[in-house]
């Protein structure tokens, strides 16, 4: 299976680039064929968004180029990334490509639902996602999450 990953660099500190990284390891060591798509950076908020335009051309050119993997696996992690997510997001609608989002982190909902917009913001991403898995769920277990999806 051809599956894209967007997240945070995974040179990154704390735990959504670990848990990427991991599941991107897992793909891997399974025989999938996994492109990772980092969609943020540490650094000054200059660097940081940048990365974030640079990140999007690429994404973009990418798929303007026929790039089109069989699922998309997208890591949503803190405020932050959920407005970011949401852009690439609806890009792939376009596409007709099918979407899990994982949304990760201790307090990924209470933080992500404490205002309006923000809850808006989850609504739209869960009717973007074709499923929406939350927690830490093990790496070794996504093969049948990504199954399910694609059925």
């Amino acid at each position: 299976m051809h599956i894209a990953m967007l997240g945070p660099d995974l040179r990154a500190r704390g735990a959504a680039a670990h848990l990427a990284a991991s599941c991107a390891d897992a793909a891997r060591e399974r025989g999938h064929r996994v492109d990772y798509v980092p969609t943020c950076s540490e650094g000054t908020l200059a660097r940081q968004v940048g990365w974030i335009g640079r990140s999007q051309l690429d994404f973009l050119r990418r798929l303007s180029g026929g790039w089109k993997p069989q699922l998309f696996h997208v890591h949503i992690a803190d405020v932050g990334s959920l407005y970011r997510k949401l852009v690439y997001l609806e890009q792939l609608e376009v596409l007709g490509v099918p979407a899990l989002v994982h949304l990760t982190g201790p307090d990924a909902m209470e933080v992500l639902g404490t205002t309006a917009l923000r809850r808006a913001a989850l609504r739209r991403v869960f009717r973007l996602a074709d499923a929406v898995c939350a927690g830490c769920v093990a790496p070794r277990d996504l093969e049948a999450i990504w199954a399910e999806v694609l059925a």
